[in-house]
């Protein structure tokens, strides 16, 4: 774990999220309402690096030398257009997340995050255009968590 929270804390490093706090907030808050979910390590990993394949050039090879296999899986299935799946829709991706239990847990976590309009402080300050890309990527992201809460991991 605290390798990941390491990893996670210098990819993130410097970065912010729309509501101007820093990045690496928002990986913390996944990965710690998992551990009070009563999640596993590898969970609770998962959720702490889920962004950093996305967020930079750190590779699966790379993270592999690091975690053990089911943890790398979960971070390559909740990883949009990462290695070899370039160019995956949005709807691919997110059959392939639930293709993977550990991601489901994960991304189900990380939605609701996403979802939370109170992380964006500072909303009268942005345009109607921005309010409107805002309300469509809320849309989104609330079927995609209606999608993984409601389509069970067949074995």
């Amino acid at each position: 774990i605290q390798a990941a929270c390491a990893i996670a804390s210098f990819i993130h490093n410097g970065k912010y999220d729309k509501g101007g706090k820093p990045y690496i907030l928002h990986p913390l808050w996944v990965s710690e309402q998992i551990r009070q979910s009563g999640g596993s390590y590898e969970e609770i990993i998962v959720g702490l690096l889920h962004d950093t394949i996305e967020d930079s050039e750190l590779t699966i090879k790379e993270l592999s030398e690091w975690f053990s296999q089911d943890i790398v899986k979960a971070i390559e299935c909740i990883s949009f257009r990462c290695e070899g799946f370039e160019k995956e829709t949005r709807k691919e991706y997110i059959k392939r997340v639930r293709s993977n239990r550990m991601a489901k847990t994960v991304k189900l976590v990380d939605l609701k995050h996403n979802m939370d309009v109170s992380r964006l402080s500072f909303c009268d300050d942005f345009s109607d255009e921005e309010r409107i890309k805002i309300h469509k990527k809320l849309e989104q992201y609330k079927n995609e968590y209606t999608y993984l809460l409601n389509h069970t991991i067949r074995h």
